[in-house]
């Protein structure tokens, strides 16, 4: 038996090793020198050593005889003192873990050898990764877990997805209880929104997403995903509703929640959420809570991955939900392909955060199968799976983050994500980071970090800025810390420990930009430097914003925030065009404006004195005081839950008033138009219907309130068509119809059920709202052009727009010391005018028309 071994092991050759070099392990303080000598005195002459490992003492022995071999060397070496351990300097091999799955081969998204005809290594570099990592649990035995919200459901029986399949083991499956206390009865395999029950739909959309997350290795079934082992939790049902979608991310935030609180005995370790879906086109300012719950699932932990549209547009201008979320717990994510370019998907220099694969991906599909697919749909997924393996990576210190700060966590992974992509010259405008998802860079940088020790305070931060005091927090990486301050310009630091994770720092000087960072200090092994935060203190002399409540037909409440320098304040107001400013010195906040006319439109401004100087006036604030009639004064309906995924107004008309609107996310609140009706005369109404892709045949319609009762009745219905192109109604103002400022709403509804003004459901569509004036005055004078005449933006910065000008007006623009700067015959109501090249300043504008004349005031900022 002894003999078989001593065979076995002759017979293994040593690894290639470079000739001429040894690696030395010696005694600390060995004198180098001496040891050199010592080797000298053995027959290895003319040596040179170099320190590799301080903390081993390991260096590196090099030779210049090639007539010595290495294994001459080694015993010239053993047999000087302070030796503890030598070796050959061996080369080595770059590795892959490569699975043995029969498709893998074909997915080149995780190892590109152009077998598509694509770009050679233009991949996420997962094989690499794999060599530390293929996923499933934490450093300290956390198993992860991803949800993929996904309202057609997948095929959880699919064989490559079954065994890493999410299953709530804290519930007893069909008991009608909840075992767990989670607010969720019998969540086994997560749960249906709309059936409130873990019954899901088997849809091919989310099988192919659940594959690239987390299809199975090594099993001789297809290929793999970014994961080998990984849980996957499936959310569906829910609809394109804002309240359904808030709803289905409900159940991982409570998952997760569950799982810090009870450090780790309930719930499930969520790490990151996906979304393959959303809303093309979209502003993510009309979708405010569905935004913040990015933030919510980001303060427990969570981070979350976003598909953008799969039409080729800028986000940062054209929109998109969820991806133009501002949160930093949205990850945005577009399409590329095996050439690194994107094709087909939406692209955001400032909203979409990277591009992952997702043209021509291999992935599980129907009952059994893989097919070969395209769609940002499947490039989010690439993200999440990576986000996932980066909490698989064996990195204690990263464990304790998470585990004591999951927010910090949640933070870590994401600058490790998006601060380690592939760099790609055609992406450097079209996404934040300017490249493509590389897993293997992100595992390295977190293992990187992780033989320190000592993390950098990444997340540092400004908590609060007053009157020369500054405070900062740098998370709780590290129980001590320092921070470096200089006034930008300067050339030398200040530094100062601390212990926790806030400092404040006072004695800075008043209006003065400064600039900051830190390290962590772990028992006096620094980290690296956070980057630099740049900020101005507060104490500038600054006119305050103020900010306006209208109190009714005669009244306003102006308030707003103390300047810390200033010692008053000086408010000044005038109705909007006519230069006749009233000046009151002296103000506090909370300040009563009484005595104003009705239904007018006022421009105010306001400065600071100081104990040293005066501010200069702030930005024109504008206000209007009711009693101009029900538009405005009576609370109408709301309608604001159209989807404008297929069919918005893009245009509407009242008599020669024009405007294009576009697609306003289902409502654009109501805008006052200038224009007066006369009882009696007929005038032309139009809507012009606009698409995202094929034009369908919608209802258009719309209502004038003309009895002003703040309802919208059948009788005031004025258009009523069906149709996919511009129409048009010529309508006869009542002469009954009160006089006054009233509503009108139009609508485009593209839904199978019957359309209304107050219309209470999700729908297909968008609706509009803008007010008239009906005057019995037929005669254009003075006072209706003053009343139906409006400019934006007023102020402006070199453009704007005049609303409710009749037909053949002239306009002319002067200085306010009486100078003509400018002149437009005939203009067109909805033109723009351009007066860019004008200095900043206030100029009148008169408009002419009928013998009549008015003047009116813009500001040029």
């Amino acid at each position: 038996m002894m003999s078989c071994a001593l065979i076995m092991f002759s017979s293994a050759q040593e690894k290639a090793f470079a000739p001429q070099q040894l690696l030395v392990q010696l005694q600390p303080h060995t004198n180098l020198q001496a040891f050199q000598s010592e080797l000298a005195q053995n027959g290895l002459e003319q040596t040179d050593i170099s320190l590799l490992s301080k903390n081993m003492s390991i260096y590196l022995l090099v030779w210049s005889d090639a007539t010595i071999s290495n294994a001459q060397a080694m015993s010239k070496v053993r047999a000087c003192k302070g030796v503890i351990n030598l070796q050959n300097n061996h080369f080595i091999q770059e590795r892959e873990t490569i699975p043995t799955d029969p498709s893998f081969a074909n997915t080149w998204h995780h190892k590109n050898t152009g077998q598509t005809g694509g770009t050679t290594d233009n991949d996420i570099d997962t094989p690499d990764a794999w060599d530390i990592t293929t996923g499933g649990v934490t450093a300290t035995g956390d198993t992860i877990v991803v949800c993929i919200l996904e309202g057609g459901g997948a095929n959880m029986n699919h064989p490559d997805l079954v065994n890493n399949i999410y299953h709530n083991h804290h519930e007893i499956p069909n008991n009608n209880i909840d075992d767990d206390g989670n607010g969720y009865v019998d969540d086994v395999n997560g749960w249906n929104v709309n059936l409130n029950s873990d019954t899901h739909s088997s849809g091919n959309h989310g099988t192919a997403v659940m594959g690239m997350i987390g299809a199975s290795a090594n099993n001789g079934i297809g290929s793999t995903g970014v994961n080998h082992n990984v849980k996957m939790m499936l959310v569906s049902g829910f609809n394109m509703s804002e309240s359904s979608v808030i709803a289905a991310y409900d159940y991982p935030l409570t998952q997760r929640k569950l799982y810090n609180q009870s450090a780790g005995s309930n719930g499930a370790f969520v790490v990151a959420t996906n979304a393959s879906w959303g809303i093309d086109g979209a502003n993510p300012a009309n979708y405010p809570l569905w935004c913040a719950y990015y933030d919510t699932l980001g303060v427990h932990g969570i981070l979350n991955c976003g598909a953008t549209t799969n039409q080729n547009f800028n986000v940062d201008t054209g929109g998109d939900m969820p991806t133009a979320c501002g949160s930093d717990y949205m990850i945005s994510v577009t399409a590329s392909n095996h050439n690194d370019q994107r094709t087909f998907s939406g692209y955001g220099a400032t909203t979409i955060d990277l591009a992952a694969p997702g043209e021509s991906v291999l992935l599980p599909s129907g009952s059994s199968s893989y097919a070969t697919t395209s769609g940002t749909s499947f490039a989010s997924p690439c993200v999440a799976g990576a986000i996932a393996l980066a909490y698989s990576a064996p990195c204690a210190s990263f464990a304790s983050i998470y585990a004591s700060n999951p927010q910090a966590g949640a933070n870590y992974v994401r600058l490790n994500l998006l601060n380690t992509v592939d760099a790609v010259p055609s992406l450097a405008s079209e996404c934040v980071t300017g490249g493509r998802l590389n897993v293997n860079n992100m595992i390295l940088q977190i293992m990187g970090n992780c033989g320190t020790g000592c993390i950098t305070p990444y997340t540092s931060s400004l908590v609060s800025n007053d009157g020369g005091m500054a405070e900062f927090n740098v998370g709780s990486f590290s129980p001590n810390n320092y921070i470096y301050i200089k006034e930008q310009g300067a050339t030398t630091w200040d530094s100062v420990g601390f212990s926790g994770s806030n400092i404040s720092i006072s004695n800075l000087t008043y209006c003065t930009d400064y600039m900051v960072r830190f390290a962590g200090d772990c028992s006096g092994n620094l980290s690296n430097y956070s980057d630099t935060l740049y900020f101005k203190t507060d104490g500038c002399c600054d006119a305050p914003q103020a900010a306006i409540s209208v109190l009714g037909a005669a009244d306003a409440s102006i308030s707003w925030p103390s300047v810390t320098v200033g010692t008053a304040y000086t408010l000044e107001y005038a109705p909007t065009g006519s230069g006749a400013w009233t000046s009151i010195n002296n103000v506090s906040s909370p300040y009563a404006l009484t005595g104003l006319d009705t239904c007018t439109v006022y421009d105010i401004q306001m400065s600071t004195t100081c104990a040293d100087s005066s501010s200069t006036n702030s930005n024109i604030e504008q206000f209007e005081t009711t009693g101009c009639g029900a538009c405005t004064d009576v609370a109408y309906c709301a309608v604001d839950n159209g989807n404008t995924q297929y069919e918005f107004i893009n245009k509407i008309m009242i008599n020669n008033f024009n405007l294009i609107t576009g697609d306003n996310d289902g409502y654009r609140p109501t805008e006052n138009t200038g224009v007066i009706l006369h009882p009696g005369n007929t005038y032309p109404f139009s809507i012009q219907p606009g698409y995202t892709g094929g034009a369908f045949t919608d209802d258009l319609l719309a209502w004038i309130d003309f009895n002003q009762n703040g309802i919208f009745e059948n009788s005031e219905l004025i258009m009523d068509f069906s149709s996919n192109s511009q129409v048009t109604q010529n309508v006869t103002i009542p002469t009954d119809a009160v006089l006054g400022r009233t509503r009108v709403r139009f609508m485009i509804f593209g839904s199978s059920s019957t359309a209304s003004p107050c219309f209470a459901q999700n729908f297909w569509g968008e609706v509009e709202d803008y007010c008239i004036n009906i005057n019995s005055n037929v005669g254009v004078d003075a006072v209706d052009l003053e009343n139906q005449i409006s400019i934006a933006p007023n102020p402006n910065t070199g453009s704007f727009v005049l609303y409710g000008v009749p037909l053949n007006t002239n306009i002319s623009i002067f200085s306010v010391d009486g100078r003509q700067m400018g002149n437009f015959s005939e203009y067109q109501a909805g033109e723009t005018l351009d007066i860019s090249s004008y200095p900043k300043g206030v100029y009148l504008i008169k408009l002419s028309v009928n013998n009549q004349s008015i003047t009116k005031r813009i500001v040029k900022q």
